[in-house]
């Protein structure tokens, strides 16, 4: 991991409030693929509350927090954490 410190600029296009979707997954049993149970949120104040909602939501399922890239299609998300053990290069 690599960080620097930058020039703080003003943010032209910001979106406040922008939609949010979390993958839960689960597997039914040993040796099967995940399964996922997606959920979209919109207009939460911030990443933390999703987050909050998330872990609450969870009920002991893996899961990923994902932010829509306003600027690319409507189906274009940022992971912001976690990850799909459906993966191959995914470390369990």
């Amino acid at each position: 991991m690599k960080a620097r410190s930058v020039i703080a600029i003003q943010e032209k296009d910001r979106d406040e409030h922008p939609c949010y979707r979390i993958d839960f997954w689960e597997r039914p049993a040993p040796g099967y693929a995940w399964n996922s149970d997606v959920w979209l949120v919109d207009d939460a104040p911030d990443v933390s509350t999703v987050l909050e909602w998330a872990q609450e939501h969870a009920q002991g399922r893996r899961f990923q927090l994902l932010v829509r890239d306003r600027f690319a299609t409507e189906d274009s998300y940022l992971l912001l954490g976690g990850s799909n053990p459906n993966d191959p290069n995914d470390a369990l």
